[in-house]
């Protein structure tokens, strides 16, 4: 063996040892701010959660109620940073009770009323839509000869005014192809094309809590069943309503808007609360957003300190009633309409199309597609994706997971810092209890600041999921999830276990390890130098 080949070894050997010297400290302490405990300690935490993430996966960990319960409540605080730059530019305008009264109409409106308010639309001065989208389904057959005056009006509002018009469709249980009656897909007479588009209104519900945590943009048909996401090869493909939009709307005006073939779900990023200018009489009472500060604190302490609102949360995006496009002047409408993308759905207890928000709770289903469309225009190609921890993760989602698990690591450090600082100059009836009462007051304190060591590991981590989510392509569920594991795996301690498992009997102080001439790292010298 050459000379340096040995050097190599004793070198690789050094190096070895100072690992398992290291790995031994850390495991003989509760905790140490070395740097290399610190970052062993990072590092157990990092694959713990991951670890922890893995089974609560096999065994449907998705369902956890910590991990839904948490990003409920971060959507409220996550829509305070949303931008509110494509707010103004959709207008949802509503079939309710107040129009139905108001009108005398009763639910199923005929073809001919959806035609006359449609026409109303169109007859504000100064005011041209960028589309419309009508949520409503035209697929049953019914007895109606004003059908005829719909596809009339729907063929004129494409050929004379240029405006595009979406219709909801579903998928028909014969072919799975999107499908609405016959008579209002008549070909147009410019080009001969039909006078409408036909979009996905799929349900897009959570499995789990019935949430709308996401909007798949593309669905397929497959052994007869739909299912979000691309087609394969042989089966049929239909996209959803806001992403039509998106894409026709950006094609109209010589711009180019386009998805990658796989399209993954868009996570959908809920707005704010924020009040009505001329509230319908469904939204008269919403309140507003919470602000920031209210929503860090956490949601049993606000309802338990009456800090919360038993009313309906507003809506994100300019709200309407049909029977208003009557009552407001024509300046008034106008600024709604004009330049906007209008949306037209219903909120009739007859017409079973409601959707659960985050952040607003039970509201008509069409703001979900307004949402979508919402966020497909603040964030373009680049919108945010509905992804799922897999092994190995992807990198938006490990370097995000990362630093929001350092986030929590860092709050853990802080506390336990400060507790050691203040520790010694507590009473010494609080450091050393005698009687039961003391250590009753000594354990209801020890509580509370394990408690404030939670709650402070929660607001870092919502606001590092916040600014994560600014950075990165990845919805609010994931990270939400893996934050839960984290806060858990912190929570039973953990770290603590680990460094029992492997902790082994350090050896009397001042004694050197065998055939070794160095002291081990955790010893102390005193008793040496004394000797000296």
């Amino acid at each position: 063996m050459s000379i340096c080949e040995g050097e190599e070894r004793q070198n690789d050997g050094g190096k070895f040892w100072r690992v398992s010297q290291a790995f031994e400290r850390w495991s003989r302490k509760d905790f140490d701010l070395a740097p290399t405990s610190m970052l062993l300690s990072v590092l157990v935490l990092l694959v713990a959660s991951f670890v922890m993430l893995r089974v609560g996966d096999a065994i449907n960990g998705q369902g956890l109620a910590v991990t839904r319960y948490m990003a409920r409540e971060q959507a409220p605080l996550a829509a305070h940073f949303y931008p509110n730059d494509s707010r103004p530019r959709i207008t949802v305008i509503l079939y309710d009770d107040e129009f139905l009264e108001h009108e005398g109409e009763a639910w199923p409106l005929s073809y001919g009323t959806h035609a006359q308010w449609l026409e109303r639309l169109l007859e504000i001065p100064a005011s041209k839509p960028a589309a419309i989208f009508m949520d409503i389904n035209f697929a049953q057959k019914r007895e109606d000869p004003s059908i005829a005056i719909l596809a009339d009006t729907l063929c004129r509002v494409r050929d004379e005014l240029g405006l595009p018009v979406f219709l909801a469709a579903l998928p028909n249980a014969s072919d799975g192809r999107l499908a609405i009656r016959d008579e209002l897909m008549p070909a147009r007479q410019s080009d001969g094309g039909p006078c409408t588009i036909l979009g996905g209104v799929n349900d897009a519900a959570d499995p789990i809590d019935g949430v709308a945590w996401s909007y798949p943009l593309k669905w397929h048909i497959a052994d007869g069943d739909t299912r979000p996401g691309p087609a394969q090869d042989g089966e049929y493909e239909f996209h959803s309503a806001a992403l039509l939009i998106a894409t026709e709307t950006a094609k109209a005006n010589g711009r180019s808007f386009r998805v990658d073939n796989e399209a993954p779900s868009l996570a959908l990023m809920w707005g704010p609360s924020i009040p009505l200018l001329h509230p319908p009489d469904y939204w008269a009472h919403c309140t507003p957003a919470e602000s920031f500060w209210n929503l860090l604190v956490p949601y049993p302490i606000r309802h338990a300190l009456g800090r919360t609102s038993a009313l309906m949360t507003c809506p994100t995006h300019p709200t309407l009633s049909v029977a208003q496009l009557n009552q407001l002047e024509d300046e008034q409408l106008a600024s709604y309409l004009d330049g906007a993308f209008v949306f037209i759905g219903a909120r009739v207890a007859s017409y079973d199309d409601f959707a659960i928000s985050p952040v607003h709770g039970r509201i008509p289903g069409i703001y979900v597609h307004a949402m979508a469309l919402d966020n497909l225009l603040v964030y373009g190609q680049d919108y945010k994706q509905q992804v799922e921890w897999e092994l190995p993760p992807s990198r938006d989602l490990l370097l995000a997971g990362t630093t929001a698990i350092l986030a929590v690591f860092t709050a853990h450090t802080l506390i336990w810092h400060l507790r050691t600082a203040l520790q010694p100059r507590l009473p010494r009836a609080f450091r050393s209890p005698r009687n039961i009462g003391m250590r009753f007051v000594v354990a209801i304190v020890g509580l509370l600041l394990w408690l404030l060591r939670l709650w402070l590991q929660f607001v870092i981590a919502l606001l590092m999921l916040v600014t994560m989510q600014a950075w990165f392509r990845i919805g609010m569920l994931p990270l939400v999830e893996l934050i839960g594991m984290t806060l858990l795996a912190e929570g039973l301690g953990i770290l603590t276990s680990i460094r029992r498992f492997f902790a082994v009997e350090p050896p009397p102080e001042g004694a050197p390890p065998a055939n070794s001439g160095v002291a081990p790292s955790g010893a102390s010298l005193a008793p040496l130098q004394e000797k000296v």
